[in-house]
């Protein structure tokens, strides 16, 4: 090969590695800025399943694309924990968002009821625009059904 054949190779090589580079370092430094959060705006029991009503603050400039939704339910005796899956179909959009998640009957050992006392937590699991996954945590909170 010619010199300028090796160059202009060279050359390519050098600008792809720092474009990816950048990308990483850009996609590092917008998530660990991310003051995005979310907690348990409400919680109660309808046909034996229990719903969820979070409340999403997200800080983020870009719609964040819901990949499921994880939330751990203790109550004494027992720890239920469910995953709604949303893969993507919907979207936390900048500010606040109210989400409904509701975890069957089957997931959370049929054994709670109204005026039970519980602790959920959880994690939601996002997308960002360039396809990169982040988990925003929900804050752990006790709650009366």
């Amino acid at each position: 090969m010619s010199r300028r054949v090796v160059a202009s190779l060279l050359a390519i090589a050098l600008l792809s590695g720092a474009v990816i580079a950048e990308a990483e370092q850009n996609y590092a430094s917008v998530t660990s800025r991310d003051e995005t959060s979310a907690g348990i705006a409400d919680t109660n029991i309808e046909n034996g399943a229990l719903v969820a009503d979070l409340r999403v603050n997200s800080s983020m400039n870009e719609p964040l694309r819901i990949q499921y939704v994880h939330l751990t339910v203790a109550h004494p005796g027992y720890n239920d924990s469910a995953s709604t899956p949303f893969k993507g179909q919907r979207s936390l959009l900048p500010g606040e968002n109210d989400l409904k998640v509701d975890i069957p009957a089957r997931q959370v050992s049929g054994n709670l009821s109204a005026g039970d006392a519980v602790t959920v937590y959880g994690e939601i699991v996002v997308s960002v625009y360039n396809g990169y996954e982040f988990d925003i945590p929900v804050e752990r909170t006790e709650v009366t059904l």
